[in-house]
């Protein structure tokens, strides 16, 4: 089914990107956009499931740009179905679902419907062990 799985296309998260962060050059985009993701979790751990499927492609980012405290283990599967080639469009494609989820009232939900070439759709479950072990540790 993850392969079946509709993301945003480029251009689309292009446009996106560019309506929303104006001429900011790509790597700075990246690089404010995971130190504050980063300095959300410490807080608010739970919200990494506002990332639904897009978490593991963000994670990888963070773990590449030496954000490790959340852990270093990715669902390779999805890290791979959820990236794009290039880190900006990737985080501005979790930050789009993640606000979604935000606007919906789903910050703490590890529940996804994810939309599906076939119209039928599928339920994904977020679940990161490293993350929940921190969200523990945390309490």
């Amino acid at each position: 089914m993850l392969k079946d799985t509709i993301k945003p296309r480029e251009s689309a998260v292009f446009r996106l990107m560019r309506e929303e962060m104006g001429a900011t050059p790509e790597s700075e985009i990246v690089t404010n956009y995971i130190n504050g993701v980063a300095k959300n979790l410490t807080k608010n751990p739970t919200h990494y499931r506002s990332y639904g499927p897009y978490w593991w492609a963000l994670k990888e980012i963070m773990i590449n740009h030496g954000i490790n405290k959340f852990g270093e283990t990715l669902e390779v599967i999805t890290t791979e179905h959820f990236k794009y080639d290039d880190e900006a469009y990737t985080v501005v494609a979790a930050w789009d679902y993640s606000t979604m989820k935000f606007d919906e009232g789903r910050i703490n939900i590890s529940n996804h419907n994810l939309p599906t070439e076939d119209g039928e759709g599928y339920e994904y479950e977020l679940i990161d062990q490293e993350m929940e072990f921190y969200i523990a540790d945390s309490k």
